[in-house]
This record gives structure tokens, C-alpha cells and sequence, in this order.
């Protein structure tokens, strides 16, 4: 029930009688009261938003997945695969705008703080967004290099076998000629010192 009404909830018009404020305020009751068996299916409410929902709809399911997070780290640990292609997925996105890029790095950011110290290592989180990088688009790349920002200053110190592996990805990819994502990739190699 309250996974219906959750959905419900996330995809109604903006217009309606209730302030942006309050609607986002019950989205987030509805996630952080949700019972942890129940995350999975959660998600997959939150996963099919697409581009055939508002800009604020999207947006609103990628920062769910961060309050998720923060409530119930246990249960989303084990989905983050999935999780993380998911906003990977909202960042690829050709429709989606600033608004919905944004939540996506700072949402890439809240999910390292509140995960990582299960899984043990922010890796999960690297070698996809890692791949993203080389991209195509470039507003997909420099989407793509600001996540990986966000998650190396939330993951805190690495290991010295992630440090190592890092190091010699972020060099190469800052020497690649067709990469439009250098001046973002700055911000990662200073987040990685």
C-alpha cells in the first residue's frame, strides 16, 4: 500500500494544491518509513520514472534514492549495482536537464557517504562511473566526472590498491585527446589527492 501510494505520489503534477516543499517532504516520510523489505520493490518504482515524466518527477526519484540510503544503508547495499546504474542512467539521459543532472551528482555523492562503509570500498561506485566518462556526449562525460568528484570526497581515504588503480585511470583519461570532460576531471584528481 504504501508503495502505491508512493508512486502515486511522486508522479502527480506539481500543480496541485500542495507547496513543492510539502510534497518533497512527504516523499521523503514515504521513503525513510518504508519497511527494508520493501526497498527493492521501492526502487523499482524509482527506476521506472523516465522521460515520459516531468523534469522534477526524475529529479525527485534520483534523491529519493539518497534518502533511501540514509535510512535504510543495509537494505540498498545490496542493490547497488543497481542503484548506481540507475542514476547513471538519469545522467544518460538526453532529456533530462540541470535540475535532474545535479540531483545526480549530489545524490552519487550522499549514496558513497551512506554505503561505503558497508561495502568496505567506493569501488561499486567506481568502475561505472569510470566507464561513463568516456561517453560520447560530452554533457554525459562532464555529468559522468562530476559524480566521480562528488564520490571521491564522500568516500574519504582509499586504500592503497584502489589509490593505485585510480591514479593510472584518472592520468590516462586526462591524457585522452577526444575526452571533452578534462576541466570536470580536475575536480576528481583533486578530490583524489
Amino acid at each position: 500500500h504504501a508503495l502505491a501510494e508512493a508512486r502515486r505520489e511522486l508522479l502527480l503534477p506539481r500543480g496541485g494544491p500542495r507547496p513543492l516543499e510539502r510534497h518533497e517532504l512527504e516523499l521523503c516520510t514515504l521513503a525513510q518509513d518504508i519497511h527494508e523489505g520493501d526497498v527493492g520493490t521501492y526502487l523499482d518504482c524509482l527506476f521506472k520514472t523516465n522521460r515520459n515524466h516531468s523534469q522534477l518527477a526524475r529529479r525527485d526519484s534520483v534523491r529519493l534514492l539518497a534518502v533511501l540510503a540514509g535510512a535504510h544503508p543495509q537494505a540498498m547495499a545490496s542493490h547497488v549495482a543497481r542503484v548506481v546504474a540507475a542514476v547513471l542512467g538519469f545522467a544518460r539521459d538526453k532529456e533530462s536537464g540541470k535540475e535532474v543532472r545535479d540531483a545526480c551528482v549530489s545524490t552519487m555523492g550522499d549514496l558513497t557517504s551512506a554505503l561505503t562503509p558497508l561495502l568496505g570500498s567506493p569501488a561499486a561506485f567506481l568502475k561505472p562511473l569510470l566507464s561513463a566518462v568516456l561517453e560520447q556526449v560530452e554533457a554525459q562525460q562532464i555529468t559522468s566526472a562530476l559524480c566521480l568528484t562528488a564520490v571521491l570526497r564522500a568516500a574519504g581515504p582509499l586504500g592503497d590498491d584502489v589509490a593505485a588503480r585510480l591514479h593510472g585511470t584518472l592520468l590516462r583519461l586526462l591524457h585522452n585527446g577526444t575526452l571533452g570532460a578534462q576541466p570536470a576531471l580536475l575536480g576528481a584528481v583533486g578530490a583524489f589527492l
